[in-house]
């Protein structure tokens, strides 16, 4: 039988690499975890401050229904530039903190190392790829706040283009701290690099959005989808850069890689409860 040929070859191949299958269960749990985190933040965050103004919301699991007129006079600039600015602002002083998290842990052996990561990619994606696909998509999140700051169409072009620049000089520069999450220092010899970025950093990535795309079902939506794909510009320029940095602050030692079951227990019950818990919406402001 086919599937059983599959099987074989599969656990064959985690028998003869188990530090790279087992990285990549652990990558995948912390994306998942992270990138829900991420999500619930900006949206917790935006819902709250929007109940701050008296404007009633809904908040389910693919995304923040309004429930107020568009043309209600609880839309004021004020309102408007802090309820959406809530959200990315707060993203980004956490994204400070995963960054020191991430820099705090570098040359110790800790599993914290690859969720503070995959934290700080999604926060810095959320942020600038939000404010990219609200100019794409007319009138959403951020678009307003650009229009209410005046901000005309060219100064979000050139917005949009250096935030695309940004994120790939921080992938650029962050290439050895991508690295250096592995638990195990023969797998980040030069020649094991590739296949390591490929098992901590690829396949955790597709295959954690495609996990994502399949919650949100029947509820997908473009821009979602959008912020998904989005941290591929980070990761393209990690893998580029991975061939250069040089880490003379230890000696390789092999180290056995386990899977992390706490971590992959607490994303599981994050996205169950994610799913199920904003499916009918939960409603803030005042009833």
């Amino acid at each position: 039988m086919l599937y059983k040929t599959i099987f074989q070859r599969f656990r064959s191949y985690v028998r003869s690499n188990p530090d790279y299958v087992y990285s990549a269960i652990n990558s995948t749990a912390a994306y998942i975890g992270s990138y829900l985190l991420i999500y619930l933040i900006n949206q917790l965050v935006t819902v709250l401050i929007a109940s701050g103004y008296h404007i009633k919301t809904v908040m389910y699991y693919y995304g923040i229904r309004w429930a107020v007129s568009d043309f209600s006079r609880l839309w004021s600039k004020d309102s408007v530039i802090t309820i959406f600015i809530s959200g990315p602002a707060t993203l980004f002083f956490l994204s400070l903190i995963f960054l020191f998290g991430i820099f705090d842990l570098l040359y110790y052996r800790s599993r914290s190392k690859i969720v503070f990561m995959w934290l700080f990619i999604n926060s810095m994606s959320r942020i600038l790829g939000g404010f990219i696909i609200s100019n794409i998509i007319f009138l959403y999140s951020s678009n307003l706040v650009a229009d209410f700051l005046y901000i005309s169409l060219s100064e979000k072009v050139v917005i949009m283009i250096a935030s695309i620049i940004l994120i790939i000089i921080l992938g650029y520069k962050l290439s050895g701290a991508f690295l250096l999450t592995s638990d195990d220092d023969d797998l980040i010899l030069r020649p094991n690099r590739l296949k390591f970025l490929f098992f901590q950093a690829l396949l955790p990535f597709f295959a954690g959005n495609i996990i994502m795309m399949l919650v949100n079902i029947p509820n997908l939506k473009f821009e979602e989808v959008f912020l998904y794909f989005f941290p591929l510009v980070f990761i393209i320029p990690v893998i580029l850069n991975s061939p250069k940095p040089d880490f003379n602050q230890f000696e390789p030692a092999e180290h056995k890689i386990l899977i992390n079951r706490k971590l992959i227990v607490i994303s599981l019950i994050l996205l169950v409860a994610f799913r199920i818990v904003f499916n009918t919406g939960i409603h803030f402001g005042n009833n």
